[in-house]
């Protein structure tokens, strides 16, 4: 509730800082000649014409297609950095899940010393330890 007042304070306040600001440069703007308006308005617009008729030649040439590419490449480099952080994250969670299923830390005997088929009984499960082959290439 007084954020949003302090927020309503701060937009109301600008409000007039805007309209105090304007209203001291408008006399300003108005006393400018219009000759002189029209002669700056006409140097920026051949600024602009400059700029479209080099990002044309630019268009042309098929130069845009490699930066394309590399902002392409960036963009897909950065992705993919951000799949294998969440891949690690997912390993460390499956990784901390297994520790925690196989009942790590709370006494229960370590998994050397188990024997495949033997039951292990814990306060949370009992459950059938399964000897773990390894896969045959095919």
């Amino acid at each position: 509730m007084s954020f949003d007042i302090i927020l309503g304070i701060i937009f109301v306040g600008s409000s007039f800082w805007l309209w105090y600001f304007v209203s001291q440069r408008l006399p300003r703007l108005v006393s400018i000649p219009d000759h002189v308006v029209t002669e700056r308005l006409e140097a920026h617009s051949g600024k602009f014409r400059l700029f479209l008729l080099n990002f044309r030649v630019f268009w042309h040439k098929g130069e845009h297609w490699e930066l394309l590419r590399s902002f392409i490449a960036k963009t897909l480099q950065k992705f993919h950095i951000v799949l294998l952080r969440l891949d690690n994250g997912v390993v460390a969670l499956q990784k901390k899940l297994k520790q925690n299923e196989n009942g790590g830390g709370n006494g229960n005997a370590s998994s050397e010393d188990i024997e495949p088929g033997q039951v292990i009984a814990s306060s949370h499960t009992i459950r059938l330890v399964k000897e773990i082959r390894p896969r045959e290439m095919r």
